[in-house]
């Protein structure tokens, strides 16, 4: 096979990078659209070789990694752990993509199946309204060199994307469900006007904190007014012998800080950094993240400033959980 019948060279092919958009679908499901993402990287790299002579060969097999940033954040974030489990296989549409109808491989679509990918997810909440909450999807896999064709031009037909003419249809976390319902973000029966719900891009921002006692639990009590609130949710991943995420827990960590400072409450910080504490967490669009004796706790008092600063209690909550328990934690 020679290169001057398979290499374009015309300025007309080539193309702008970005992911337009991204599917998801365990095996027997339809591709569903996850939504609005940015910042998305897509990276198909050979594995290599050297011979005696420090000649770099190519071993036949690539390494395939993508990831993008999800900004629907509402009942999204309670599917994390669907979307990490081992089972979903994603598809992604590039900017030049070709208009899916028949069965056929389309130009633009890229698909990586759940045997060759897994996914890992970051969850995070840091900022101020001025900032949106935002999910950090990151796939990783291997594939065998003669796979590489039908990765890279998808084979699609219509039938094969789950379309609704019902706009923003019911939200379902069954994913076993005929036709699947991991996401059902539908506008009209056809395949490039699916889109994500508008409503479920969220700011970030904590309107309350609130702790308790885990010993002796006797009620919540409200911080008062917080700053520099912070929530990441890490959904770690151990990787198998053909590079695959396979995500085991979740590492929590929490931070933020409380503008109340007086001589009263200073003279409290021993026991708030020797009581094992509940904490419970009201982000700005309602969602409440209750996280009962599965965190520590630190309080640091800050006096920095001239006069342009107040004094804070900065917070920090820390610990791992299994990935069954994530979705508990969040209302």
């Amino acid at each position: 096979m020679g290169y001057s019948n398979t290499i374009s060279t015309a300025t007309s092919a080539q193309r702008t990078a970005s992911i337009d958009k991204a599917y998801i679908k365990t095996v027997s499901e339809k591709w569903q659209n996850i939504g609005e993402i940015r910042n998305g990287e897509i990276k198909i790299t050979p594995n290599s070789t050297e011979n005696t002579r420090k000649k770099n060969l190519h071993s036949n097999a690539f390494t395939f990694e993508a990831k993008f940033e999800m900004l629907q954040t509402g009942g999204e974030v309670l599917l994390l752990p669907t979307i990490v489990n081992g089972s979903t296989g994603w598809l992604f549409k590039l900017t030049d993509a070709a208009a899916v109808s028949v069965s056929a491989a389309y130009e633009g679509w890229i698909v990586a199946t759940s045997s060759q990918v897994g996914t890992k997810a970051k969850y995070s909440a840091d900022g101020t309204p001025d900032d949106e909450q935002f999910v950090e999807i990151m796939i990783k896999g291997s594939l065998y060199a003669s796979s590489m064709d039908a990765l890279v031009k998808a084979t699609l037909e219509t039938a094969n994307f789950h379309v609704s003419t019902s706009a923003n249809e019911t939200f379902s976390d069954n994913a076993s469900a005929a036709g699947g319902t991991i996401f059902s973000y539908y506008s009209s029966a056809t395949v490039d006007d699916n889109l994500g719900i508008q409503g479920n891009i969220r700011p970030c921002g904590f309107s309350s904190v609130e702790l308790q006692s885990t010993i002796d639990p006797d009620g919540y009590v409200a911080l008062g007014n917080i700053s520099k609130g912070k929530i990441i949710a890490d959904f770690l991943a151990q990787e198998d012998t053909l590079g695959r995420y396979n995500v085991y827990s979740v590492d929590l960590d929490i931070e933020y800080e409380v503008m109340v400072s007086d001589a009263t409450t200073l003279l409290n910080l021993d026991a708030i950094n020797n009581t094992r504490t509940d904490v419970k967490i009201t982000l700005l669009d309602g969602k409440v993240f209750t996280i009962a004796s599965k965190l520590g706790i630190l309080c640091t008092f800050e006096n920095i400033g001239d006069f342009d600063k107040t004094r804070t209690l900065r917070f920090s909550h820390k610990g791992r959980i299994l990935t069954s328990e994530f979705a508990a934690l969040v209302a």
